[in-house]
Formats: structure tokens, sequence, C-alpha cells
């Protein structure tokens, strides 16, 4: 299973040069205005890797392979899912490292403000994720693309009609203790990735390659 996280880091890693010049100018950017925008690019990209390679994978008729090799169904879906965990806990750690930094200047956000946008974009990726996952083992990658534009357009779509009508929060969710917001995402997080890696599973299991 190891050898499967690896196979996906060593992909993007013949990309790396790329990715530094796109976080760098990003970064350089943002140092300038808002940091905000360069932890949510760069926590989604990270996070939203995991898509891009079951994408790769599909095409390349990679699962037809893996299944040949000395490992369970249930042993690849784990290491997909490892993999998306493994990039956003990279991503969080190397912003962290940033906000900190940014924290000394002016960049439009605190410290506490910066952390707190690291974490609801981490969120907001793997909840994504873990919608999206299930899709590509079910339907491929062909045939799942406009669900998955759909799964990260439709949100967002509803967020900009919500702000354009004037639609608020009640009054009681918006005065909860940070603590309690922090505990219902994670209960979100723990229950929709179970959820997820279940229903991955079960379709890969039962998928006939």
């Amino acid at each position: 299973m190891k050898g499967l996280i690896l196979k996906d880091i060593y992909i993007f890693g013949s990309n790396i040069k790329l990715y530094i010049i796109y976080f760098a100018f990003f970064g350089v950017f943002s140092f300038f205005s808002d940091a905000s925008f360069f932890y949510g690019i760069v926590m989604m990209m990270l996070t939203l890797l995991s898509i891009t390679a079951a994408s790769y994978d599909d095409m390349a008729h990679w699962p037809r392979f893996a299944v040949s090799m000395p490992l369970s169904r249930g042993q690849i879906v784990t290491a997909r899912y490892l993999f998306m965990f493994i990039m956003t806990g990279s991503a969080a750690v190397l912003l962290s490292i940033f906000n900190v930094v940014f924290s000394f200047f002016k960049t439009g956000i605190t410290l506490i403000e910066g952390f707190a946008v690291i974490g609801a974009t981490g969120s907001v990726g793997l909840l994504a994720g873990f919608v999206i996952l299930p899709i590509l083992y079910k339907m491929g990658a062909e045939r799942a693309r406009i669900l998955m534009i759909l799964v990260m357009m439709v949100p967002y779509a509803a967020l900009m009609l919500a702000n354009a009508l004037g639609v608020k929060l009640p009054a009681w969710l918006m005065h909860m203790p940070p603590a309690v917001y922090v505990a219902l995402v994670l209960a979100l997080l723990v229950g929709g990735g179970l959820i997820s890696f279940g229903v991955s599973r079960n379709i890969f299991e039962k998928k006939d390659l």
C-alpha cells in the first residue's frame, strides 16, 4: 500500500517545478494583498490532487493492473484516501509556516484569521473529495467529469446566490463559540470520510475491471 501512495507522489513530483513557480507567483501576489487567497488556492489544489491522481489512474487503466498485485481492493481504495489526507496535512503544515511569517507583515488578515482560512479551505477540499471519489469509482473519469464540475460549482453558486439575495445565517448560529464550530466540522469530516470510504470501497470491490 505504501507503494501506491509513493506512486501518486512520484507522478506529481515530476511537475514539482511547475507547482513551485505557480505557488510562488500567488504567494508574492498575496503578500502584497490578501494572504487568504493564497492559502485557499494552495490548500484546495493539494487536497484535490487525489482526485486528479484517481482520474489519471482511470484513464491509464491502472486499476486493472493494480488488482493483479498482492493487494486487496480495499487496500487500493485506502491508499487513495490516505494520499488525500497526506496532501491535506502537508498543505496545512506548509501554509501554517507561511501564516506565521506573513503575520509579521501587512497581509490583510491576522494570524488567527489565517489559521481559520487554512482550516476552512482544507475542510471544504476534503468534503469535496469525499463526494467526488465515490463518483469516480462508480462512473470512471470520463463519465464523471460533468458531475465533478457540478460538485465543485453548485456550492459556490449557492453561496453567491445567497449573498446576492441577502440571506443571512441565524443569529444563534453566528454567536456559537468557536470550539463548537470546530467540533461540528470535525464530526462532519469524520462522518463524511467514513461514509465516503465505505461507499468507494464497496463500489470498487464489486466493480468488473
